[in-house]
């Protein structure tokens, strides 16, 4: 008989799981202590708050164009079928939160003539973009119209300038326009071009103001005399190599329609320019062109499909 043999092992003892259960009883008490000092404070109360879904928004209200004035305390007018007018008499101390933003603006900076009447006319659904509005003052009345860019997005512009607005309305100081820089431009003084831009006109044509501004300095150097004018909201324009200039001070209010200078009394004669914008220097096509986006064809055509 064969008899097998192995290697005796003895029994091995299940290892002891030890539960610390000291330790676990203060970290249960540390976790109530601290709910508790959160509930105390209220952190916990403004979080459920806080959690809690956000009530549905109420649907915008579907006014008509009559409910609309009305509710700004306006008169509403149908002009012809489809088309809406509404006016107002404006007079100090009436609320004017709620009106279109851009009635808004002309009101701040109409403010000294008040009283005096405004009318919004457009599209009998859709009272917020008018066409256009009218602010009248003494039987004048300054228009602007709501005209869109090719990409169809709107702006407001001036009727009288038709200009970009709100903005600046530049008018060229003189009759005859700027040079434009080409490669080969080449005489004395062409390194003033890099900051300056040259206008060319009739001898003895006065120089206007581009626009109006209160006179900062004036003085003369070897190209002429020259003067300084701010015109506000940090744009300001200085003028020199002119030939003649009238008595004008530091600090006299100068309007568009007031010449100030004239060229030279030859056939031809110049002075320079410079618009600074925020201190920067700008060139006269670049500032002219973005304070007149579109040309007159596109605002005529624009008033001929309203029909005003």
């Amino acid at each position: 008989m064969a008899f097998g043999f192995r290697e005796y092992r003895p029994k091995q003892e299940k290892p002891k799981i030890k539960i610390p259960v000291i330790r676990i009883l203060l970290v249960l008490a540390g976790i109530f202590l601290v709910y508790r000092a959160v509930s105390n404070s209220g952190i916990l109360t403004a979080a459920k708050n806080y959690l809690k879904p956000l009530p549905a928004e109420k649907p915008a209200e579907n006014k008509t164009w009559e409910e609309h004035c009305l509710s700004l305390s306006g008169t509403p007018f149908q002009l012809r079928e489809g088309v809406m007018q509404c006016s107002w008499a404006i007079t100090p101390g009436d609320s004017l939160k709620a009106y279109p933003s851009i009635l808004l603006y002309t009101l701040s900076v109409k403010d000294s003539l008040l009283p005096f009447k405004i009318h919004w006319v457009g599209d009998g659904n859709d009272f917020n973009n008018a066409w256009f509005f009218g602010i009248e003052k003494e039987n004048e009345r300054e228009w602007f119209f709501h005209v869109p860019l090719p990409d169809s997005s709107l702006i407001w512009v001036t009727e009288k300038a038709e200009c970009f607005y709100p903005g600046f309305c530049p008018q060229n100081p003189l009759e005859g326009g700027v040079l434009s820089i080409a490669e080969d431009f080449d005489f004395e003084g062409r390194e003033n071009l890099i900051t300056k831009d040259l206008f060319m006109g009739i001898g003895e044509t006065p120089v206007f103001p581009v626009l109006s501004g209160r006179v900062l300095s004036t003085g003369k150097d070897s190209l002429g005399y020259r003067i300084e004018i701010d015109h506000g909201d940090n744009l300001m324009s200085r003028y020199s190599g002119l030939f003649s200039m009238d008595s004008v001070q530091p600090g006299d209010i100068l309007t568009r329609e007031n010449a100030f200078a004239r060229l030279a009394p030859k056939d031809s004669s110049c002075f320079y320019l410079e618009i600074l914008r925020n201190g920067k220097f700008v060139r006269w096509k670049d500032f002219f062109t973005g304070s007149y986006p579109l040309p007159d064809t596109v605002i005529s055509k624009f008033r001929t499909m309203i029909r005003f």
